[in-house]
């Protein structure tokens, strides 16, 4: 059941350290949530136990808290979720199908369909599942990019061959348990937000608001990430991190790096109503 009150969420996988493009994205979606007097939720995204170690779990809540970003519910982890996930897998069987395509047969883009002939088939206990997605709606009413149109992405898969729920549809289950009201999240993840509404429709949930903003990216045009090589930010010198940030967006007069978290805090609260903190539709930031 929807609550009408504002939640609002920052969901990480445990990869490696925090970065200053996780900061970024934690932080934009901590302040939306701050200025709609909403609460604001952490979920740690850790169910591929092969790239992910409870390590870094520690770690980035940790850097979080450090920025003053800690949250509001007890921290959620995909771990615990297995069985939830899996009957949500089980209400998807009848839009659902086994793919045998292999990266390397596949055309490049958005997955073509190939194995959609069998949909309505039962569905094998190992292999690669997709759903259906020939219904999906390409538009989106964005509360920070507008009204936009997105390429069709193509079928999703939401069981790996590996026999791991697939984020799409562990991420979609997620949002309505916590009941997430409000997605705040960078333009990079909008074909997840398409996939994940249309997961969200089959399963009778109600989608939450979007909300996509601007991503940082470094000097090879590269979205700031673990894969690309973005280095740890210092959880002892978040004052110096969040001036660089602050630099980075053009905010006027920021505090000195020395000033208490707190009042930083209360800064980025007064930059004004953060979907107008970038022209809309701009795609990236550079970080210099």
């Amino acid at each position: 059941m929807r609550v009408h009150a504002y939640r609002g969420r920052f969901a990480p996988s445990p990869t490696g350290p925090l970065h200053l493009g996780s900061l970024f994205a934690a932080l934009v979606s901590w302040v939306h949530a701050r200025q709609h007097c909403g609460r604001w939720s952490i979920r740690i995204d850790d169910l591929d136990a092969q790239r992910c170690d409870p390590q870094w779990s520690d770690a980035i809540i940790a850097t979080l808290a450090a920025f003053g970003l800690t949250s509001d519910t007890p921290i959620v982890y995909q771990s615990d979720r297995i069985i939830a996930y899996g009957e949500a897998f089980a209400q998807l069987s009848a839009h659902a199908y086994h793919c045998t395509c292999s990266r390397k047969s596949r055309a490049p883009g958005p997955y073509a369909g190939t194995c959609r002939r069998r949909l309505g088939r039962s569905l094998p206990l190992q292999g690669a599942i997709r759903v259906d997605c020939a219904s999906l709606q390409c538009t989106l009413d964005d509360i920070i990019m507008g009204h936009c149109m997105y390429p069709h992405p193509g079928d999703p898969i939401i069981r790996r061959t590996d026999g791991l729920y697939a984020y799409q549809l562990a991420c979609t289950v997620d949002d309505a348990m916590d009941q997430i009201t409000h997605v705040i999240r960078g333009v990079d993840l909008l074909e997840s937000t398409l996939w994940q509404r249309h997961l969200m429709h089959h399963l009778h949930l109600t989608p939450p608001t979007y909300g996509h903003f601007p991503v940082l990216v470094g000097h090879q045009g590269d979205k700031l990430s673990k894969q690309h090589g973005a280095p740890g930010i210092n959880p002892r010198q978040p004052g110096q991190v969040f001036r660089q940030l602050a630099t980075i967006l053009e905010r006027p007069e920021p505090p000195d790096a020395g000033v208490p978290i707190p009042d930083w805090l209360d800064w980025w609260l007064a930059q004004g109503d953060v979907t107008s903190w970038w022209p809309k539709m701009r795609q990236n930031i550079p970080i210099a």
